[in-house]
């Protein structure tokens, strides 16, 4: 099934050079992995389970995760701010909070862009 860009979280508008895109799920990721590394599909699901328990506690601890060729994922802290209630027009106090961020390697930008 192709999704359009809204439904993967993108916010460009839909131009005349759009490309459809798909989604890639974690089944399809375990499939690759298993066939490309002869890994039963449970082998291969306990290894992105694994990749993504220790990025978590990376993250959550203040280090930053680096994967050469994709990028780096690290966390960074947003200012507390103030905001309105579009429904009570009340104003609410936004508190501070670390988010995730994703800066992509020079090599995945190069990938991407080659058409």
């Amino acid at each position: 099934m192709l999704y359009r860009p809204e439904q993967c979280g993108s916010k460009r508008p839909i131009g005349v050079h759009f490309m459809e895109k798909t989604t890639v799920t974690q089944s399809q990721i375990v499939d690759f992995l298993a066939e490309r590394h002869g890994l039963s599909k449970t082998q291969a699901t306990r290894v992105i389970h694994s990749l993504v328990d220790y990025f978590s506690v990376s993250l959550s601890s203040g280090h930053c995760v680096r994967l050469s060729g994709l990028g780096v994922l690290d966390t960074h802290l947003s200012a507390a701010r103030m905001a309105r209630n579009i429904r009570t027009g009340e104003t609410v106090e936004i508190p501070e909070k670390r988010r995730i961020r994703f800066r992509p390697s020079v090599e995945l930008k190069r990938a991407i862009n080659k058409v």
